[in-house]
């Protein structure tokens, strides 16, 4: 079984796999003996969680349940609720019931409110000559429920997918100012020129379009005081309908990141 998110942003571990191995008892000992070979390189085949599943769209375009399947077969696995093994078939695990409170938090320049049950924790590195403050905030569960990134001073932008479009679901406006102007918090959808779609809570420009090329929606957003933020404050969100869509617009989730976009402010 993999460690949580926060235990892995603690540790600084990459490329580590998130999710759980199948063993196997031979008499003496577990065995993880099932391999996979991509590019001529073996690997163990893992299962991974749904939320992680649906973040990385199937290319042959295979539901989450569909692929976790496939994989409990070629492990020789049988499970009657796949859910039990591997928890809910859901976008994200956030919890479902508000905190019993909220808490403040001013770091790196960032001030702000939060559930009260979320932990922070910050780090900070250099790129050339720009200074990067992570914040990442860690549900109760370890799991990543937000996290900003100040970009100090602010690099150009860039686009890399220029074939990529978006939508933009839902949106509340902050009271967090842009350079360019006044700022929302948004659901937005981008799909790219396979037809594959992601979501993510981001910033946008408030009078930006509801939908139109990805570029248009810089993945940074230029604040007045010469700094930028990282317009994505989630984990990527996997959808599979539009029903799952208005669920998470219905939910717990969405309300206490409303509420956090809306308490932000950078010194």
């Amino acid at each position: 079984m993999s460690l949580p998110d926060r235990v892995l942003y603690e540790k600084e571990l990459s490329d580590v796999f998130t999710g759980l191995y199948v063993a196997k008892w031979d008499g003496k000992r577990w065995l993880v003996n099932h391999m996979d070979e991509t590019d001529g390189v073996e690997s163990l085949i893992g299962l991974s969680t749904y939320p992680l599943t649906r973040a990385f769209p199937d290319p042959e375009g295979r539901t989450a349940a569909e692929v976790i399947q496939k994989t409990l077969d070629d492990l020789e696995v049988s499970v009657d609720d796949p859910e039990k093994l591997l928890g809910p078939n859901r976008s994200a695990w956030a919890p479902t019931e508000p905190a019993a409170s909220t808490a403040d938090f001013n770091e790196s320049g960032v001030s702000g409110n939060q559930r009260s049950d979320w932990k922070l924790v910050t780090r900070d590195r250099k790129q050339d000559d720009t200074i990067i403050d992570e914040l990442r905030f860690f549900d109760q569960y370890g799991a990543t429920a937000a996290s900003l990134t100040v970009w100090s001073p602010s690099p150009e932008a860039e686009c890399y997918d220029p074939g990529t479009t978006y939508e933009i679901l839902a949106r509340e406006d902050i009271d967090l100012k842009a350079k360019a102007g006044a700022l929302s918090v948004a659901l937005v959808t981008s799909t790219d020129e396979s037809g594959r779609e992601l979501s993510a809570v981001s910033l946008v420009d408030r009078n930006a379009a509801k939908s139109g090329k990805a570029c248009d929606l810089p993945a940074r957003i230029e604040l007045t005081n010469g700094k930028s933020l990282e317009s994505s404050i989630t984990p990527v969100l996997g959808f599979e309908t539009a029903n799952e869509q208005q669920e998470f617009l219905n939910s717990q989730y969405w309300a206490e990141l409303v509420d956090f976009a809306g308490g932000l402010k950078v010194k």
